[in-house]
């Protein structure tokens, strides 16, 4: 009875080390890098709308993201220029905006924020190109 009675526990202890490991497992592969997706595309969404006020309020295009800072539509140091994509974590630290970790091409017609091609391109974050572009395009229309 007793050799029966430890049969059962060890099953079940089995099991739910079983469970545990692919719950693990599960967040790591698909739960993990949505949230850091998401926070990267918060971010993103921070400096467009940054970019976006100055170029309701001056009348025309940055010609880079120091423009932006000095006219006061993005702070000097915050969260939004950290990519979470790019370190692989949920938290984002504070950088400076020279620091900045997303990509810029400042056009006549038109601003442009990418996640860096090298990080989006990961094959951890494959499945989320359905979902997510890459880059951002700010405009005068929108």
């Amino acid at each position: 009875m007793k050799r029966k009675k430890k049969l059962v526990l060890s099953v079940i202890l089995s099991i739910f080390i079983a469970i545990v490991v692919g719950l693990v497992a599960f967040w790591e592969i698909k739960l993990k890098p949505g949230f850091m997706a998401e926070n990267t595309r918060m971010q993103m969404l921070l400096i467009k709308e940054g970019i976006e006020e100055f170029i309701k309020h001056e009348n025309r295009f940055p010609i880079n993201l120091k423009e932006v800072v000095d006219a006061n539509y993005l702070l000097e140091n915050d969260i939004t220029y950290f990519c979470p994509m790019k370190h692989h974590v949920l938290r984002s630290k504070e950088l400076h905006y020279t620091e900045c970790e997303y990509e810029f091409s400042f056009e006549p017609n038109g601003v442009r924020i990418c996640i860096p091609e090298k990080v989006f391109y990961q094959k951890r974050f494959e499945w989320l190109h359905k979902y997510y572009k890459r880059c951002m395009i700010v405009t005068k229309d929108q």
